[in-house]
Order: structure tokens, then sequence, then C-alpha cells
């Protein structure tokens, strides 16, 4: 059983991210490649640079 009209879609925690403006697609683009090199999470790639807080980024995960 798939989503229902009114429940929204699930996105990507990057794709949130950047429409919260919480990071820029330039930098959404430079942790994902930081994410390949290292295989770290997003989430923890982005809260070391630190470009949101670890409290932000729950927020935007409970959102997600």
């Amino acid at each position: 059983m798939g989503p229902s009209e009114d429940t929204p879609a699930w996105k990507p925690l990057g794709q949130l991210l950047v429409e919260q403006a919480w990071t820029t697609q330039d930098t959404l683009e430079q942790s994902h490649e930081e994410q390949e090199r290292s295989g770290k999470k997003l989430g923890q790639i982005v809260v070391d640079a630190g470009y949101i807080s670890v409290e932000e980024l729950t927020s935007v995960l409970l959102h997600q």
C-alpha cells in the first residue's frame, strides 16, 4: 500500500536540506562527494562541516 494523496511523498535528506534552505545545491553536491569518499552518512557530513547543527538535523529528519 503506497502513500495516499493526503500523505506527502518521502524526500531524501539532501533535497529537504536544500528546500528548507539549510544548505545550497552546491554544498549538497560537495557533501555527496565527501559521502562517496568517506562512506559517512550525509547527516553526519553536514553536521561535521558546520552547515547544520545536530538539533537542526534532528528537526529535518523528524520532518522527513
